[in-house]
């Protein structure tokens, strides 16, 4: 039985930062599993943290690089958003992203085109 199946996401939450804070130093998975809570919990400033730390751990996983991207862009910090978002693009040429990265590219444009006006 995995760590997600029927939790109850403050539970999760819970669980989580317990192994984070028991971890000398946390592997970029488990940053990026409780980043996810939080997008899915809609809580941007602390998803944005963690995956600035999952970042760190691992800057070429196009995952959390596309992770990070979407809090950036919630937090409506929308050029750096759209760095991460060709950052994401660019990784995912040497990895299989779990993003569709047609979409993704259709998203940069509408952003950068938002960004123009």
């Amino acid at each position: 039985m995995s760590l997600t199946q029927n939790t109850h996401p403050n539970q999760l939450e819970t669980k989580l930062k317990a192994i984070i804070d028991a971890s000398p130093q946390p592997s970029a998975m488990l940053l990026s599993t409780l980043g996810s809570l939080y997008i899915k919990m809609k809580a941007w400033p602390q998803a944005q943290a963690l995956f600035f730390e999952a970042w760190r751990e691992s800057p070429k996983d196009p995952n959390i690089v596309y992770n990070l991207a979407i809090t950036l862009e919630y937090m409506q910090q929308y050029r750096e958003a759209l760095r991460f978002y060709h950052m994401a693009i660019q990784n995912s040429q040497n990895s299989r992203p779990l993003f569709d990265t047609q979409r993704l590219s259709l998203r940069i444009v509408e952003l950068e085109a938002y960004m123009s006006e």
